[in-house]
């Protein structure tokens, strides 16, 4: 096929997949490959630097074995050097009523997330894209979600800017246990099998674009280590050898000179799958180079020295939709990072819901004595009265937290040690005692599982830190 701007022009050196082989257009836009097989499901290029975005974007064909030219356009623009980028992780929806909820997940996101999002993109002055960071939707054992795809890919729509997404491990279509899986002629395995629902709504699973000098790298980075029958939790951050391959041919066509930011949903510092570390070497080979993920419904930044360096989103969701916070008790949100050439240059977390929608709202200051919790449960903060715990939500190791009570200096904060206590808090209202030194937000778990009832014997409520 060739790929044209919209001036007429050839587009040269621009990127040309089918999932698994990466090829370059030449001087006359010109490009052509062998089409890897069955597993194929799209043609597709990477935006260059110079090609305006289109808000739904149209950088992909679907694949037809008897088909043989794909050819694409692009609409020419300015090279945006400075540009905001919101990223979004877990809006984890389920397009049905669950347990007590008044309203759907997907409800809740078009009522509360889209005009949050377009309300703060309204204040901008930079060019804006979005990456929504994996799990989209919320599947999990006999409860299939793939439905609520289509549903939440309209809503998406409605944000005022270009968004494009990667795969999470709620994404995928979900299967009883134990079901065996046909691989046949489909797909040659159930790695494809399993996410054939999700590109069929969002296309491709790994791909990539280019803007300013930061070259965006999206990716699936959920591995199932099932074959031959199904296990919905069976599974670890990590990639196949065919995508490891695929991000090989895109890197190496892809300057060392540009930032590299890899999205994706399961954190690459705490994975140790299949070819994990073969892509923390690639991404290392590069001059500057970013991780972008979620998945775990808490805030962080995970700093590694000279290694590589990876910012953990909060959920959209938060606690799946039964509150208006995290377990780590910042709000449900989403960070907005402003890129300058190939540095970040400033970034901020910020809330979706009414008083903490806000850039002025990053942080909840506690006694360190408080009770917090409700009827069926109530936790002791194990601090002393005199201290203050100050949960700043986007912090980082290399933060300092300067404390001013009315206007004059009282000293810097000390950052608490990364640790969790965890209980069977159960529901009759008790009064649980955390350990002495924990780094949990003591409110927000209270609120949780004292108030909502929600994970009262389990430890996904009682996030650390």
């Amino acid at each position: 096929g060739v790929v044209m701007y919209d001036d007429g022009k050839p587009a040269a050196g621009v990127k040309v997949s089918d999932g698994f082989t990466v090829v370059q257009t030449d001087e006359n836009g010109q490009y052509a490959f062998k089409a890897a097989g069955k597993d194929v499901r799209y043609i597709y290029i990477s935006y260059p630097a110079d090609a305006r975005i289109t808000k739904t974007p149209g950088y992909y064909k679907k694949f037809k074995a008897d088909r043989y030219v794909y050819d694409f356009k692009l609409i020419r623009q300015p090279v945006e050097k400075q540009f905001a980028f919101f990223a979004m992780a877990d809006p984890q929806t389920h397009n049905k009523k669950r347990g007590s909820q008044t309203s759907a997940d997907t409800d809740r996101f078009a009522s509360e997330t889209v005009p949050a999002i377009n309300a703060e993109i309204a204040k901008q002055t930079l060019p804006c894209y979005g990456i929504c960071l994996g799990d989209i939707s919320y599947s999990e054992g006999s409860r299939d979600s793939n439905p609520a795809l289509p549903v939440i890919k309209d809503h998406i729509s409605k944000i005022n800017m270009p968004v494009f997404s990667v795969m999470g491990n709620h994404d995928y279509t979900y299967y009883a246990d134990d079901a065996p899986i046909s691989t046949n002629a489909a797909s040659s395995s159930i790695n494809l099998v399993a996410q054939r629902a999700y590109e069929d709504v969002f296309g491709p699973v790994n791909f990539s674009f280019d803007r300013g000098n930061v070259h965006f790298v999206c990716m699936k980075d959920v591995y199932y280590k099932s074959e031959g029958k199904w296990a919905w939790n069976n599974y670890t951050g990590g990639f196949t050898d065919a995508e490891y391959n695929w991000l090989v041919q895109d890197l190496e066509k892809t300057p060392k000179s540009m930032k590299v930011v890899l999205c994706v949903h399961i954190p690459v510092a705490t994975s140790d799958g299949p070819k994990m570390a073969e892509v923390k070497n690639l991404l290392n080979s590069f001059d500057d180079s970013v991780v972008f993920s979620g998945h775990t419904h808490y805030q962080r930044t995970i700093l590694n020295g000279s290694e590589l360096t990876e910012q953990i989103h909060a959920a959209i969701c938060g606690q799946w939709w039964w509150s208006k916070i995290e377990g780590d008790g910042c709000p449900n949100g989403y960070t907005v990072h402003y890129f300058s050439g190939t540095d970040i240059k400033d970034s901020y977390f910020i809330g979706v819901n009414e008083g903490m929608n806000t850039r002025d709202y990053q942080m909840r200051i506690y006694k360190g004595n408080l009770l917090t919790g409700g009827k069926y449960a109530k936790f002791q903060s194990p601090y002393a009265p005199e201290d203050y715990l100050i949960n700043v939500f986007n912090g980082d190791e290399k933060w300092t937290v300067k404390v001013y009570e009315n206007g004059v200096y009282a000293g810097q904060a000390v950052q608490l040690t990364a640790v969790k206590s965890t209980m069977d808090a159960g529901s009759n209202g008790k009064i649980n005692y955390p350990a002495s030194n924990t780094s949990q937000d003591w409110w927000a778990i209270g609120y949780h599982i004292g108030y909502c009832k929600r994970g009262t014997s389990g430890s996904s409520y009682q996030t650390a830190n």
